[in-house]
Formats: structure tokens, sequence, C-alpha cells
């Protein structure tokens, strides 16, 4: 195949990542890249393995083009949850978000446009999706 593809080296990397299983990988080198984007202004996302050499410097401002779908289903989510349940936005005197995503500033400025009259609180961002999963697992069966 990487014949076919007129030796595109992207499409090596690709088989090599596909082959190696490689996946998890380079998500734990994404997921690095997103906690420090929570942070700082820019980050580097950087991968090397079994001849994939990848040093990309990230921009919040890129990243939040990325996801900006994401948000706009968060949004939309939010109108429609908001509508379904009769609840007045200005009614709601508390947020808590969570999760490593709740860190993401493009999602905190999301609700703190939405709910301005409130302070964002958070806390246990890193486990508390997973333990919210484990105390409700009864409700998968």
């Amino acid at each position: 195949y990487y014949y076919y593809s007129g030796n595109d080296p992207k499409f090596k990397n690709l088989i090599t990542l596909v082959d190696n299983n490689l996946g998890y990988s380079v998500f734990q080198s994404i997921e690095r890249t997103k906690i420090e984007l929570s942070s700082q202004d820019k980050s580097n996302f950087y991968y090397k393995n079994l001849g994939i050499y990848i040093d990309e410097s990230i921009s919040t401002e890129y990243y939040d083009s990325i996801i900006d779908k994401d948000l706009n289903r968060i949004n939309d989510y939010l109108d429609e949850f908001l509508s379904k349940n009769n609840i007045n936005p200005n009614e709601i005197n508390s947020l808590f978000l969570t999760g490593g995503t709740s860190l993401v500033p493009a999602v905190q400025n999301l609700f703190k446009t939405r709910f301005p009259h409130i302070n964002l609180n958070s806390g246990d961002n890193f486990k508390s999706v997973a333990k919210g999963l484990a105390y409700s697992g009864y409700l998968f069966n």
C-alpha cells in the first residue's frame, strides 16, 4: 500500500501506527498536549516512536478551532436540556464542572458566557467522571 500511495511518508506512518498498535501511545501524547493547553497558550505536540517523528507547536487558538464543533454540540445540548426541563438559566445559582475537559478554557468560556451571573466551580477533575460511572454502573444493567 505504501508503494501505491506514492511513497507518502504520512501513509507509511499510518501503517506503522496500525501494524504496531501504537494508538494508545499517540493518545497519551495528545492528552498531554491537551492538559498543557488548559493552562498555557501554547504546547508542543511531540511524538517519536518507530520512525514516526512529530513535533508541532499547537496554540490554544488552533486547538479551539479543532474543538469548535464539539463546543457547539455542548451548547446545543445545554439549550435542549434547559428547554426540555423548563429551566430558566437566570434561576440557576450554581454550576459544578468536572472532568478534564472542564479545564479547557474554551469550555469554561462557553459556560461563563451562558451563565455570566454564576461563578463556576470544579473539582476532582481527573477522577470524578470515572467515579460517577462506577457509582451509576447499576443503570447500565
